[in-house]
């Protein structure tokens, strides 16, 4: 789960290096462990286990800015960065309450569905 603030300028404006540091630092992460031999058993057995990694993106301070700005920058973000496995994208506020009931339920979801290593 990669988390970042709807408030961020840069980001709104299509700038998504902060986005796509983490996203590349766990890609890294995978591929060096897998390099150097730490055993996670049959289910990774390639860097195309990445790919298949679920990613949650989580833009927050979803009611500091318009619903319309909250969901174009989503939308911006998952098509900008469709090189990486963003398969859920949530725009969140815990002061309204914005799709933290859908987030929490999807998390739900990923986690009673993901295989354990």
């Amino acid at each position: 789960m990669i988390v970042f603030s709807l408030k961020d300028k840069t980001i709104q404006n299509g700038d998504y290096s902060k986005i796509e540091y983490w996203l590349g630092t766990l890609a890294a992460s995978v591929k060096h462990d897998m390099e150097n031999g730490v055993d996670f058993g049959s289910r990774i057995n390639s860097l195309s286990s990445w790919l298949a990694a679920t990613v949650m993106l989580v833009g927050t301070h979803a009611d500091c800015v318009t619903p319309e700005v909250a969901e174009s920058t989503m939308a911006a973000i998952k098509s900008g960065l469709s090189n990486f496995p963003l398969r859920h994208v949530f725009a969140v506020s815990s002061h309204t309450g914005r799709d933290v009931s859908k987030y929490v339920s999807e998390r739900k979801e990923v986690g009673i569905s993901s295989k354990s290593f």
